[in-house]
């Protein structure tokens, strides 16, 4: 179950990035959720490093927090397409699947947040 989150909060806890990455993220669970007085705001995914550090993955369509990391249109669009073709693959079985989009995830936020040790489960 997903807990209600602020962006003052994710501002103080640890970087963030705001991207349209649905079937990056398709496996993975959002952890907290953001709503105000129009609704649902966002959700946001969480990712760990070896050293403890915290970044935030948001998925949503307004008031983000500042603390965010810009990345080219592009480059995330790329990513997202890489994703899409693993994922329409239907010649390899559902785990490898998601096996192979969870490891193009990691690939893309280490690239994005430039730290090799982010971890994906």
């Amino acid at each position: 179950m997903k807990t209600k989150i602020t962006k003052k909060q994710v501002n103080e806890s640890g970087m963030s990035l705001v991207a349209d990455i649905q079937t990056l993220l398709q496996h993975q669970t959002p952890s907290y959720y953001n709503c105000g007085v129009y609704g649902w705001n966002w959700d946001c995914y969480v990712f760990y490093t070896s050293g403890y550090k915290t970044y935030f993955v948001l998925n949503g369509y307004r008031n983000f927090p500042s603390n965010r990391v810009h990345k080219d249109y592009d480059f995330v669009r790329g990513y997202e397409e890489q994703a899409r073709q693993i994922q329409n693959n239907i010649a390899i079985s559902y785990e490898e699947r998601k096996e192979k989009i969870n490891s193009l995830l990691k690939e893309f936020l280490r690239k994005v947040f430039e730290d090799d040790t982010i971890l994906v489960f």
